[in-house]
């Protein structure tokens, strides 16, 4: 099976963590020194899953810039976002400026969680032109996207800070035509995913990851660093 690309999501503005960031895009704050959280997600992904690792980019993008070309082994890619297209948005301008494989992954740059790319793949044999999105249990948090399954049918769900639900890990499986949309700045959490759950066009998977980090603020980018922190001490 030919291996498909992957796009990470990292052109945002990241406004609450800029008391962390120093400003820097959230990809590259320093988990450890010398040490940028893209590594640890590169890593998190292993590159050789991916024929193509493309980097949607857009606030700071010179730092990021500077990054690729400073890591020539990664291998990586660049697709630049000049203004706010929202996550949406930004997936279709880099399907307009780049050769990407159809289907094709895409990742949210500032969360990290175990997954294993084959699982998603042999989902996608059983429902070919089915976007798919990894959930998972037990995160309470209500800046998630909440979702419920009934009837083996997936459903979206009111927000809450309960545990019961399932949320988004912000990684998917995505085909072009699934960004066919005339509008250039629009969300996958607003306008996509609603779109493909209310017409029973999106498939999903449950991770059974306990690990689930979003560096997004302060207070879960600190849980990260002393994960890091506490499996170094335990090797």
């Amino acid at each position: 099976m030919a291996k498909l690309d992957i796009i990470i999501l990292c052109g945002g503005l990241g406004n609450r963590i800029k008391s962390k960031s120093k400003n820097l895009p959230k990809i590259l704050i320093e988990i450890e020194k010398k040490k940028p959280f893209i590594l640890y997600l590169l890593k998190l992904i292993n590159l050789k899953n991916f024929n193509k690792i493309v980097l949607s980019i857009g606030y700071r993008k010179n730092k990021l810039i500077k990054f690729i070309k400073q890591n020539p082994k990664l291998n990586l890619n660049y697709s630049i976002e000049y203004q706010l297209l929202g996550t949406g948005g930004a997936i279709k301008n880099t399907l307009k400026k780049n050769k990407i494989s159809n289907p094709f992954f895409v990742v949210n740059g500032d969360t990290f969680f175990n997954f294993k790319v084959s699982e998603i793949l042999r989902k996608r044999k059983k429902n070919k032109k089915k976007p798919i999105i990894l959930l998972k249990k037990d995160e309470k948090g209500k800046r998630y996207d909440q979702f419920k399954i009934e009837n083996k049918k997936l459903i979206l769900s009111t927000p809450t800070n309960k545990s019961n639900n399932l949320i988004s890990t912000g990684f998917y499986l995505f085909y072009k035509e699934n960004f066919k949309i005339k509008k250039k700045k629009f969300s996958i959490e607003k306008d996509i995913i609603p779109n493909l759950v209310n017409k029973k066009k999106l498939d999903y998977k449950i991770s059974k990851s306990r690990a689930f980090f979003d560096i997004g603020i302060p207070k879960d980018l600190m849980r990260f660093k002393n994960f890091f922190k506490k499996n170094e001490n335990n090797n």
